[in-house]
């Protein structure tokens, strides 16, 4: 097995982000013997994480996040369920509302790019933390919207606060696992697809 020197931790990273983040080693697909190698590599170069990977509580954190994820995307997707209720609310037309969900969906994407600078300087658990902070005060202004145009900037508040926390959502399982990698990123898009087709059916 063609393993780099892993006291060169500039080769090792380089390997371990072209090896490992899709799930393969050495051409193939990540076996047993791989695995071992990345954990005694990271033990050596003093990487290894502070908690068990792949195992106890690295599963609560994937359930937490498979569900996180199915909120995020749902709400994000089941904008359409209110459009009736806020054109009656704030008398606009419903082109002009429909476009705040569009405009929700958009800040979503972009934060998560935000997400990823709060992640690497700030840590997961700070990181989350603001993003729900960012999504809870902009729910809360949204609460005492009295236009279109007031619920819009709000529900923007919200949308970037939703956006950091699912960037984070994908590193925090890199932390968790290491083996079972591909399986906890692939379990988790599940719930995000299914949050997608079930959260909306629950808001109307």
């Amino acid at each position: 097995m063609n393993i780099p020197d892993v006291t060169n931790k500039l080769i090792w990273n380089k390997w371990a982000g072209e090896r490992m983040a899709w799930g393969r080693c050495c051409g193939g697909e990540m076996s047993a013997e791989a695995s071992a190698v990345a954990i005694r590599a990271q033990k050596e170069m003093g990487l290894e994480a502070a908690w068990p990977q792949d195992a106890g509580w690295s599963w609560a954190v994937l359930a937490g996040v498979v569900l996180t994820s199915a909120l995020i995307m749902g709400l994000g997707q089941g904008f359409g369920s209110f459009i009736v209720e806020m054109c009656a609310s704030f008398h606009s037309t419903g082109p002009a509302t429909a476009l705040v969900g569009s405009f929700v969906l958009g800040m979503l994407s972009v934060s998560v790019l935000l997400g990823t600078v709060f992640y690497n300087v700030l840590g997961s658990r700070v990181a989350l933390g603001l993003g729900a902070v960012t999504g809870w005060l902009g729910l809360l202004s949204a609460a005492y919207a009295g236009s279109i145009a007031a619920m819009t900037a709000s529900l923007l508040v919200v949308g970037s606060g939703l956006g950091i926390i699912l960037c984070c959502l994908f590193s925090v399982l890199t932390e968790y696992f290491l083996a079972l990698r591909r399986l906890a990123l692939g379990l988790q898009m599940v719930g995000s697809s299914v949050g997608t087709i079930s959260v909306p059916s629950f808001l109307t």
